[in-house]
C-alpha cells in the first residue's frame, strides 16, 4: 500500500499538517514504525541517482522500444477507466534510450517543451478548488523513472519548473552533459537527471532481485508527465483530448503538447528547444 502526498503547503511538514493514516487488521491497529527524518539528497541510493554517470552495460538485445522523437502514450481516468490510474490523475508517458546517445546518433540529452498548465498557488493561500477559476489543473509534474525497476529518479513539481513565456522546457541527461545554469536560465529550462547507480549500489527489480550498477539498469528512461484534477472547462487537458483519435491529440492540445526529441549539447546551447530539429 502506498500513501502518496504530492506536495505539501507546509514547507517543514511533508505530511501537510495531518497525522499519517492508522492501519488496522481485523480491527486491531498496527504499531507504526518510528518516523524517520528526511534524508539529505546524497545519503540514500534512491536520493542520489542524479549524482553519477551511467556506467552500466548496453543490453545484449533491446529490452524496450524507444524512438526519436519519443512516442507518447496516454493513460487517463475517464468513463471507461474510472479507477485507473486513479480518480484524479492522468499521464503522458514515453520511453527514452541511451541507444541515441551512442554512434551513429551521438546525442547528449533529451529535451521536452510544453506550455505549462496554470495551477492555483496554494502556498500563497489560493484555494485549491478549481471552481470559479480559470486555473487549468490542480497540479502537474514532469518525472523521469527507471522503467525496469519502476524507481523514480526525480520529479519536478509545477512550482519548481522554470518557465519562459509560459513554456516549460526540460533537459534529461547525465551530469556531465548537463547544460550550464546560465544556459538553462536563458532557455527557460529545468534539468532532470537521467539516473545512474554508483559503483556497488543496486536497485530491486520486479521479482525483488537486486540489480547492480553494471547491468543495463538506467539504460532506458521513462518520462512521465502528470496532470492532477484538470478543470472540466479546460478543453486541452489530457482527459478531454483522450476522447479523440490519437492522430488528433497533438493538434487538439496545441503548445500544451509535450514536444520532445534528442539533442547535442552545442545545439541546445545555441538554440534551446530548437535543437530537436537539428
Amino acid at each position: 500500500m502506498v500513501y502518496r502526498i504530492y506536495y505539501s503547503d507546509l514547507a517543514n511538514d511533508i505530511a501537510g499538517g495531518v497525522p499519517l493514516p492508522e492501519v488496522r487488521v481485523n480491527g486491531v491497529a498496527l504499531t507504526p514504525c518510528p518516523v524517520r527524518p528526511k534524508a539529505p539528497p546524497e545519503s540514500t541510493v534512491w536520493s542520489r541517482l542524479d549524482n553519477g554517470e551511467y556506467g552500466g552495460a548496453s543490453p545484449a538485445a533491446p529490452l524496450l522500444t524507444a524512438t526519436n522523437p519519443p512516442y507518447w502514450i496516454l493513460t487517463v481516468t475517464n468513463r471507461r477507466t474510472p479507477h485507473y490510474p486513479s480518480a484524479d490523475n492522468s499521464y503522458f508517458a514515453a520511453y527514452i534510450s541511451r541507444e541515441f546517445l551512442r554512434a551513429p546518433h551521438n546525442y547528449d540529452m533529451v529535451v521536452v517543451r510544453m506550455r505549462a498548465p496554470t495551477v492555483p498557488d496554494t502556498q500563497a493561500g489560493e484555494s485549491p478548488s478549481l471552481a470559479n477559476t480559470t486555473r487549468e489543473v490542480r497540479f502537474w509534474s514532469m518525472c523521469q523513472d527507471e522503467p525496469i525497476s519502476t524507481g523514480v529518479v526525480r520529479c519536478i513539481p509545477d512550482n519548481r519548473a522554470r518557465l519562459k513565456d509560459g513554456l516549460a522546457t526540460f533537459v534529461i541527461s547525465d551530469p556531465s552533459r548537463k547544460p550550464s545554469e546560465e544556459t538553462l536560465i536563458r532557455h527557460g529550462a529545468t534539468w532532470i537527471a537521467w539516473g545512474a547507480l554508483q559503483p556497488g549500489d543496486f536497485v530491486y527489480g520486479p521479482e525483488i532481485d537486486p540489480i547492480p550498477a553494471s547491468t543495463p539498469t538506467f539504460y532506458y528512461g521513462g518520462l512521465l508527465y502528470r496532470q492532477t484534477v484538470p478543470n472540466p472547462a479546460w478543453q486541452k487537458s489530457m482527459v478531454n483530448i483522450s476522447n479523440l483519435p490519437r492522430s488528433q491529440w497533438k493538434t487538439a492540445m496545441g503548445d500544451y503538447w509535450p514536444d520532445s526529441g534528442y539533442c547535442r549539447s552545442a545545439d541546445f546551447e545555441l538554440l534551446g528547444f530548437g535543437c530537436v530539429s537539428r
